[in-house]
This record gives structure tokens, C-alpha cells and sequence, in this order.
């Protein structure tokens, strides 16, 4: 049943089999509206989308319209970080001298840990000069020094950075130094605000 005001009480009805062979009434996909003009806001800890759509249309029910006008985001809270999926990035380095045969197998190993919902790396090699003296003369010798970022998407409800940490730490090979998982966080990040005012949820 849906308010007179609903985005979704406009669109037609239809009938459905489910899995079970039951013929249910259902409403149609709600196509999103032809995006209009937008403003930016910066996104703060406190957020809360009702207090945006108050904010921005006088009613704390069209909070919908502001996730009509950020379609990157696959779930409201999202948008304000709220969500219990989070976004994290490890930083992973090698001593100078160091190889890791098997990154496939410690990616694996990553995506295995219970609350890691996706994982992938991205890698940068840096070449750094020091000097060394050889037959009395001394001479910049240079290397290459791999480092790399582990982004990671994971459930805040079954594992937070302590327990990450730990797990990938205790997984990584000899020589692979592992940072403190840092949290990516939607404050200070901007979304689309729709401009005007719109109807109600």
C-alpha cells in the first residue's frame, strides 16, 4: 500500500511467478527520472538523509530525490557513509631486496576473510638512489622499490580494522610489511542535491 504522495503509486501493476509458482501483484520498475539542475554539498559525520531532504525540500520524506540525483551509489546510506559496507585501503610494501612470488595466492588468501566483500590491488614501483662506496669512490646505486595499495570493501557488521589487521597480517609473507587498515570515509566528500522541491516517499 502506498501514499497518495509515493513515488511509487503511479506505476502500473503487474502480475509475477515467484520460484515457489505463486502469482503475486507487484508494481513495475520505477525508471528514474531525467536528472535536472543539481548543487553540491560537502557531506558531514552527522548527516542523516531525512535532515537532507528537510533541508532541501522541506520535507524529510523526499530524501529519495537526493538519491535519484547520485546514481553511483547502489544503497541510500551510502551516499553519507552510513552504510555497513565500508571502503578501506592497506598499504602494502616490501623491503628493498624482497619478492612476493605468489600475489594471486595472498589476494585470494584477503577475499577468504570473513567480511571481505571485495578486494584488489594496485601497485607502483618507485626507484630510489642511495649511495655506496666501492674502491674508495663512492656511487649512487639505484633500486627499485615495489609498494602497493590493497582497497578493500568490507562488512562493518562482521569485521572492523583491528580484527583486519590481524587477519592479513598474520597471512602476509616474510618481508611484507602491512599498515593499519585506513577507513575511506564520505565525510569531506560531495554529493548532488536536486535543486527546487518535490512531493513526499
Amino acid at each position: 500500500m502506498f501514499g497518495k504522495r509515493s513515488r511509487y503509486v503511479r506505476l502500473k501493476d503487474t502480475t509475477v511467478t515467484d520460484a515457489q509458482g505463486r502469482t503475486l501483484q507487484v508494481k513495475t520498475i520505477r525508471l528514474l527520472p531525467e536528472a535536472g539542475s543539481t548543487f553540491p554539498y560537502t557531506v558531514t559525520e552527522t548527516d542523516r538523509l531525512d535532515h537532507l531532504g528537510y533541508r532541501a525540500f522541506q520535507k524529510s520524506v523526499s530524501w529519495w530525490r537526493i538519491c535519484d540525483a547520485n546514481i553511483g551509489f547502489m544503497h541510500p546510506q551510502e551516499l553519507i557513509g552510513k552504510a555497513s559496507l565500508k571502503q578501506c585501503v592497506i598499504e602494502l610494501s616490501l623491503a628493498d631486496d624482497g619478492t612476493l612470488q605468489n600475489w594471486n595466492g595472498f589476494l585470494h588468501a584477503v577475499q577468504d576473510i570473513a567480511g571481505v566483500e571485495q578486494a584488489f590491488l594496485e601497485e607502483s614501483v618507485e626507484v630510489r638512489g642511495h649511495t655506496e662506496v666501492h674502491g674508495g669512490e663512492p656511487r649512487i646505486i639505484f633500486r627499485e622499490h615495489f609498494s602497493c595499495r590493497l582497497f578493500l570493501t568490507v562488512n562493518a557488521m562482521i569485521t572492523d580494522t583491528v580484527d583486519l589487521y590481524g587477519e592479513i597480517a598474520a597471512i602476509a609473507a616474510p618481508g611484507l610489511t602491512v599498515s593499519v587498515p585506513e577507513m575511506i570515509s564520505r565525510t569531506g566528500k560531495d554529493i548532488e542535491i536536486p535543486s527546487g522541491r518535490g512531493g513526499g516517499g
